[in-house]
């Protein structure tokens, strides 16, 4: 009887499991008329299916309440658009994640916050290409795992705050007016591996010190440039203050970064490790053997 009610329950199981839509745009751009997705109804995001849209149409989600995505669903939008259109809704992830790799994704007007996060599971935004706009502050709160790996994210008038150690970009292209880690509890880390940072208030990085830095890890090719009149001599402090680190140190002495100034635009990003010469590595080469032979001498 057991092995019976096991066979029943993963059968269920495997009926309720997630399935992967896509949107045709048969009748028009709407998200959530059901002739425009190629099953015939709109995918449950919010129960583990996954909403494809890579037809380069310009897809609208006019919310009557809020967009769900949990239990393992997901958002993907590989080309053409997604745009929430209308105020006072709530993007809300549930254990989901919104995958942009090679569209647009609009967070229009949404709410004041573009994601609502239940913080007791994990839930993902991650970007590998296109471009993501959001029209409010970021706040990349306990629950959200949030990664830049290419493309643009766009959050011009606005700002990202890292409250939790879920931010890292290791490529493309950040556009924001601040970044902040002052409300993560000591927690937050903001980890750089690759990618460009454009910063346009002049305060640029409003961390809380080495507590919750903007931490370049080792061999890191990120470059952040302060434009919004940000002095040599400011970013400079956020360097030996322990603002920006080095490989989780600060770099008291100024020896790891290179923080420099073209016009009104102060750029930080780690100095390049020479390689050993020629000469070097046949000299330590040599150097090696001859204690080796003392040795067995």
């Amino acid at each position: 009887m057991k092995t019976k009610i096991a066979i029943l329950a993963a059968f269920a199981l495997g009926a309720y499991s997630a399935h992967a839509d896509t949107f045709s745009g048969a009748i028009n751009n709407d998200y959530q008329t059901a002739g425009n997705w190629t099953l015939g109804s709109v995918p449950d995001t919010a129960n583990g299916a996954t909403a494809t849209i890579n037809g380069g149409q310009a897809v609208t989600y006019n919310p009557g309440g809020d967009f769900f995505v949990g239990n393992g669903g997901t958002l993907e939008i590989a080309n053409g658009s997604w745009t929430q259109i209308i105020g006072g809704a709530w993007i809300q992830l549930r254990g989901g994640t919104i995958l942009v790799d090679g569209g647009t994704f609009n967070q229009g007007t949404a709410s004041s916050n573009p994601f609502n996060l239940n913080g007791s599971i994990g839930n993902a935004f991650t970007i590998t290409s296109g471009v993501a706009n959001f029209a409010y502050n970021v706040n990349i709160n306990p629950g959200l795992t949030f990664s830049i790996q290419g493309g643009t994210v766009n959050s011009v008038s606005h700002e990202f705050d890292f409250n939790n150690n879920t931010l890292s970009m290791s490529g493309g292209t950040l556009n924001t007016t601040l970044i902040t880690g002052v409300n993560s509890g000591g927690a937050g880390i903001f980890t750089l591996s690759g990618g460009v940072i454009n910063l346009s208030d002049p305060a640029g990085i409003y961390a809380g010190g080495p507590t919750e830095p903007v931490n370049f890890t080792v061999g890191s090719t990120a470059v952040i440039n302060f434009n919004g009149g940000t002095s040599l001599s400011t970013v400079q402090h956020m360097v030996t203050a322990g603002v920006i680190e080095y490989n989780g140190t600060i770099d008291s002495t100024l020896s790891d970064f290179n923080v420099t100034q073209s016009g009104g635009t102060v750029s930080v990003q780690l100095n390049a490790v020479p390689e050993p010469s020629v000469f070097a590595v046949i000299a330590t080469g040599a150097a090696g053997l001859l204690m080796f032979r003392r040795r067995r001498a």
